[in-house]
């Protein structure tokens, strides 16, 4: 993970410079949508309520009352895009292994809700639910009128290109927006096609560490931990003081702990649209609403709902 992601951000460099010098004309786009809209709050479906990354869980979002759906985007083997959270099926399937060592033939077994249980008020009864196609659930979300985050977690350039391919096939450009943690998937997506939206994910000790808790090392080699704190520190250096602008993203996806009043102020002067993640609690959500008033990604839209309507209640 160090070595990609510090292989990511050399490759930006030079490719940002090989483009300095062919082409100095940036296309304006629009960005309306996500500058200036007024989104409440965002998804990652309703995995507290059904499987997440299937199309039961976005089913039951948008049943909650969905502004827009956050999904993760991977490649099988054969190169079908589906959708995974996770590099490898263990977490949430019947399945054991990397999903890219999978063709998506193989995959038609696969059941997503073979270890979920249900969390939230609702329950869930079904006992299958399948993989899901990146483009079956583009024509979902098109068929429900719901805008989508998608969250590319795989950086082979083959997805870059499919992405490009489906916004202009869909024509997705008012409707979704691509992000990512690496920086040369929201680089070579804006790259590919500057009318596509894109947003860079970022977490402190991305690097160091696999969990947003900070207690599982990437590495159990103490050179490589310290090299990694090292880099980290610097990368968060350089998403809060230029590697937006540097990228050409429209959103900076922020974790929830790093979101603050000078922070919103400092990224807002900017240009840039403030999307936190992931915030489950109801007073966190009352305050990103109320007082900052900014959209957040939730895992728990039945309990937003409630609290953007106290704070609507408010206003009246």
């Amino acid at each position: 993970m160090q070595e990609k992601i510090f292989f990511n951000i050399l490759t930006i460099f030079i490719s940002r410079f090989q483009l300095f010098l062919t082409d100095s004309v940036l296309v304006d786009i629009e960005v309306y949508l996500f500058k200036h809209c007024l989104f409440s709050y965002f998804f990652i479906g309703s995995p507290l309520n059904a499987p997440e990354n299937t199309l039961a869980s976005f089913d039951q979002a948008k049943k909650e009352g969905v502004d827009l759906i956050e999904f993760d985007v991977g490649f099988t083997k054969d190169f079908v895009p589906v959708l995974m959270h996770d590099d490898d099926l263990d977490r949430t399937t019947n399945m054991n292994g990397p999903l890219n060592k999978f063709n998506f033939v193989e995959l038609e077994k696969c059941n997503c809700a073979a270890k979920f249980s249900s969390m939230g008020n609702q329950d869930f009864t079904s006992n299958f639910e399948p993989i899901c196609t990146l483009e079956n659930l583009i024509e979902w979300s098109i068929k429900n009128n719901v805008k989508m985050l998608f969250d590319v977690k795989d950086t082979e350039i083959k997805l870059v290109k499919l992405i490009a391919l489906l916004f202009e096939r869909y024509n997705l450009y008012n409707k979704a927006i691509v992000c990512s943690f690496f920086p040369t998937v929201v680089y070579r997506v804006k790259k590919e096609n500057p009318n596509i939206l894109t947003g860079i994910t970022w977490r402190r000790w991305f690097i160091t560490y696999d969990d947003i808790e900070f207690t599982v090392p990437r590495s159990s080699s103490k050179l490589i931990f310290f090299i990694s704190m090292i880099l980290d520190v610097i990368w968060i250096w350089c998403v809060k003081l230029w590697i937006p602008e540097f990228l050409g993203v429209d959103m900076v996806l922020t974790e929830r702990r790093e979101i603050s009043p000078f922070y919103l102020k400092n990224m807002t002067a900017r240009g840039f649209k403030v999307c936190a993640w992931t915030v489950n609690e109801r007073n966190e959500m009352a305050w990103m609403s109320r007082e900052l008033k900014i959209p957040f990604l939730t895992d728990a839209p039945y309990i937003a709902s409630h609290v953007l309507k106290n704070v609507n209640a408010e206003k009246n």
